[in-house]
């Protein structure tokens, strides 16, 4: 009960390879994004409409936007690296 189906993306080894970093020339013409794309303007739909009607567990507002994080004064590639690094440990 509450499950939509959405759609059904196609089958495409090629087109799901530029996620691996496979060099693809025009991924906005491979079958699985040609599929993909009514699937996920039914999904922008049924969130916008969603968002619209605000429930009592809801806690995130339309258009709210977190403020970023303070400069540690780390370089921005610094910082992703300790990161990495920090994670793998």
């Amino acid at each position: 009960p509450g499950v939509e189906l959405f759609g059904v993306l196609s089958n495409d080894p090629e087109g799901a390879a530029v996620f691996d970093g496979a060099p693809v020339s025009r991924p906005e013409r491979t079958l699985l994004v040609r599929s993909a794309r009514p699937i996920v303007a039914r999904i922008a739909a049924t969130v916008d409409a969603t968002a619209r009607q605000p429930t009592e567990a809801s806690t995130w507002v339309p258009g709210q936007v977190e403020e970023p994080a303070a400069p540690t004064g780390r370089s921005r590639r610094a910082g992703r690296r300790a990161r990495t690094l920090e994670e793998q440990s």
